[in-house]
């Protein structure tokens, strides 16, 4: 596991996420609902759930409010949710995990540097979706916090069903990180560093009509020759699909997260950087072979398979 932390020393992190297998106190959720608004926030969002934890000292995150994460406390953030990691401070350290280009990206962090890294997307991706759906109740009810005591928590819980799910919740963060020491890690390999201008571009103005040559200018933000036709043939090897079959499968998954929220259509429509209802409703119905629906019924199949 330590082969892309670059300094040895580094290790001292690993050693504290190795500890969060049996220390895990806390598991709470936020919705896409939860987010915060991209006017206003500085921030991303993703569509697959992602998992932040705690390993020492306090970590912030910011959503529509401030989430504040103590040694062992664990944030479940579901897709569509746009939020900030902010900056931190020195005896905080930092874990986050994700999904990039059909693997798990997985992130290790404290004051002075981050160690960002892979492993295989199973059992994770699965485990992941479990996770998002142990503490996602039905449209309307508020995401709990699930503590994994009786004694008075920063975040109470908000349903007798969610305290029931402390358990399970706080048990599969636990095994999920477990995981992570018997899996083969390396490093993320952009091939170039316009393939990371891009997916930051694809993380910060989807809910935005941006289009697929949108994304690949963004690759040529910086004045190192790179071509268009080279910045698509980059994008294309890292990702696996062209530029547009990944921006139309990100909207529509995300799409599919507002939509199982209790979203309108056309309010799932413009929040995915949809231009028009019509043209999602297209999208959608050639994906699923059926139009799109709200409630929590919505189709799974909306999920992204890589981000």
């Amino acid at each position: 596991m330590a082969s892309f932390i670059g300094d040895p020393s580094r290790i001292r992190l690993w050693l504290r996420l190795h500890a969060a297998a049996e220390s895990i106190t806390n598991v709470a959720f936020w919705k896409a609902s939860d987010g915060g608004d991209p006017a206003r926030l500085r921030g991303h969002q993703h569509v697959v759930p992602t998992l932040v934890i705690c390993l020492e000292g306090v970590i912030r995150v910011q959503g529509r409010a401030a989430r504040d994460l103590r040694a062992g406390e664990a944030l479940v953030i579901a897709p569509g949710c746009w939020h900030e990691h902010v900056m931190l401070r020195r005896g905080a350290i930092a874990f986050g995990l994700g999904f990039l280009a059909r693997r798990c990206d997985i992130l290790l962090a404290d004051h002075r540097e981050t160690s960002w890294g892979t492993i295989n997307d199973q059992p994770f991706r699965l485990w992941m979706e479990r996770l998002l759906q142990t503490g996602s109740p039905a449209p309307g009810v508020p995401c709990a916090s699930l503590p994994t005591s009786t004694a008075p928590s920063r975040s109470p819980v908000t349903s007798a069903s969610a305290s029931a799910s402390a358990p399970a919740a706080r048990a599969q963060v636990m095994e999920m990180v477990a995981q992570i020491f018997a899996e083969k890690a390396s490093p993320i390999h952009w091939l170039h560093p316009a393939v990371s201008r891009m997916a930051k571009m694809l993380w910060s103005r989807l809910h935005t009509p941006i289009t697929a040559a949108d994304i690949v200018r963004a690759a040529r933000a910086r004045d190192d020759g790179l071509g268009h036709t080279r910045a698509y043939e980059l994008f294309t090897t890292f990702f696996g699909e062209t530029p547009k079959q990944v921006l139309t499968g990100q909207r529509l998954a995300l799409a599919g997260q507002f939509l199982r929220e209790g979203a309108t259509i056309a309010d799932a429509a413009r929040r995915s950087g949809f231009s028009t209802r019509a043209g999602f409703t297209r999208s959608w119905r050639r994906l699923h072979g059926r139009p799109p629906r709200s409630g929590g019924a919505a189709s799974l199949a909306g999920r992204a398979s890589a981000p």
